[in-house]
This record gives structure tokens, sequence and C-alpha cells, in this order.
């Protein structure tokens, strides 16, 4: 028992599964993209001065993209830059992707505009 018990600690590793697309042969293409409303439980919820409204049911949520973002990490990938940000969450505007990146605490790479890419701390 003692054998099998050291046995286990060596072999230990920390469970990792994110990102669940490549884990799972799933095609990121085929995600449904934009911010889901909790309350009518759909996509596309639109960006406004006050937060993010619902288009079907009128809910305002000002923090519903932390979701949709954590949403990214978990099943796309370990970084995200301005474009891909602003098409998950079918943003039209450079700099409201910008201030959401900069707004959520993530560690930044790169200098440029161009070239910045966001990452997810996971601990």
């Amino acid at each position: 028992m003692h054998e099998l018990a050291e046995k286990m600690v060596v072999c230990h590793q920390v469970y990792f599964p994110f990102p669940l697309c490549s884990r799972w042969s799933i095609n990121p293409n085929d995600l449904l993209t934009g911010v889901y409303c909790e309350k009518c439980e759909t996509h596309g919820m639109t960006k406004k001065k006050n937060g993010w409204n619902c288009l079907r049911c009128g809910h305002v949520d000002r923090l519903a993209h932390e979701k949709a973002m954590r949403d990214w990490f978990m099943l796309i990938g370990d970084s995200i830059n301005n474009r891909q940000c602003r098409y998950f969450l079918k943003l039209d505007s450079y700099q409201a992707a910008s201030r959401i990146l900069n707004s959520m605490g993530l560690s930044r790479e790169g200098s440029s505009k161009r070239n910045t890419i966001y990452k997810w701390n996971w601990s």
C-alpha cells in the first residue's frame, strides 16, 4: 500500500482541461458568439453606455461581458487580442474592446496597439 501511495504522488499531475475546444476537437467557429443574457437565456446583448442590453427582453447587465470572456479562455485559448474580443463579444468599437480587456485585470503582452495580447491568470 505504501508503494502504491508513493507511485501516486510521483505520477500526480494537476488536472487542467482548458481550452476545451482543442481538448474535445470542437471548431471554435461553431460556437455561438455574443454576450449571453442570463434572464432570457439568449445570445446577442448589445453594448450601451449603461451596460449590456438584451434586445429580446430588455434586461441590463453591467458585467455580462465578464462571463463571456471567461468562456473564451475556457473554450478557445489562453490569450486574446482586441480583434478576437470584438468578434467574440460582437463589438464594433476598438476602444470599447480595449476598455473591456484592460478592466478585467488580464496580463498584457506587447507594446503596440496592433500586437497587444491579453492573458488570463489562472492562479
